[in-house]
């Protein structure tokens, strides 16, 4: 009973973001770009990936860009590495016309707390 009262607080507690892992976020972001939630996406955003979509075309052309225009069947995380405040998540993303993008490094790092996704640098 009590996990379960922890777990309804954790879903109706807006200022629980705070505990979201570095996976949970990439998925949740992936996810709202998916099904074209672009201000839940852009929540998810650092605000150097915010200011990088902006120069081109904004959250929607960033979320249709990578999610192959919503077309994501399925997201699997294979890793996650956490370093103070940076992050790697190792994604595999199925596409609905079966094909996959395995061993996708997806970046992120602490704004304020919260984790989000940011932009790569290589």
């Amino acid at each position: 009973m009590r996990s379960s009262v922890v777990l309804v607080f954790l879903l109706i507690c807006p200022a629980c973001s705070r505990l979201r892992s570095p996976s949970a976020t990439i998925k949740e972001a992936y996810e709202a770009c998916n099904a074209g939630r672009y201000s839940d996406a852009q929540q998810l955003m650092s605000e150097a990936l915010i200011a990088s979509a902006a120069a081109s075309g904004g959250a929607k052309a960033l979320c249709d860009q990578n999610t192959r225009e919503g077309t994501i069947q399925s997201i699997a995380t294979t890793g996650e590495e956490v370093r103070g405040e940076g992050a790697t998540v190792i994604t595999t993303f199925t596409f609905k016309d079966g094909s996959k993008l395995e061993g996708f490094r997806a970046p992120l790092l602490k704004e304020k707390g919260i984790w989000k996704v940011t932009v790569k640098t290589e």
